[in-house]
């Protein structure tokens, strides 16, 4: 079973409404991901087209998700193993959370 099988099984019976919605905006991502993935793209305009599918808002902080990002995308561009894959998800995903969690700690100064 691929990644995104397991995430939509998850967001299928996720006890919390917020995470749930979570995981299909991923589920989202990642189909739009491997939509470019069967297209036939140089690596280079696979990865400038992947880093625009809305990992951070507006994509504004995508930049800093690197190099967990830079890692997923290399390995789904080359169709690596299912473990693999998997693995580079995990690391991206706590990646995000960090960052998205560092962004909601930080006081607000105006």
């Amino acid at each position: 079973m691929n990644l995104l099988d397991d995430l939509k099984k998850s967001a299928e019976k996720h006890p919390s409404p917020f995470a749930a919605q979570l995981l299909k905006e991923d589920i989202a991502r990642l189909e739009n991901l491997y939509a470019l993935r069967i297209k036939d793209l140089t690596f280079d305009d696979f990865k400038k087209h992947a880093k625009m599918l809305g990992w951070t808002q507006g994509d504004l902080r995508t930049f800093e998700l690197d190099p967990e990002l830079g890692t997923f995308l290399d390995l789904v561009y080359s169709a690596s193993s299912n473990d693999a894959i998997r693995t580079a998800w995990a690391n991206l995903n706590k990646r995000r959370m960090d960052l998205l969690v560092g962004c909601l700690s930080r006081p607000r100064i105006d």
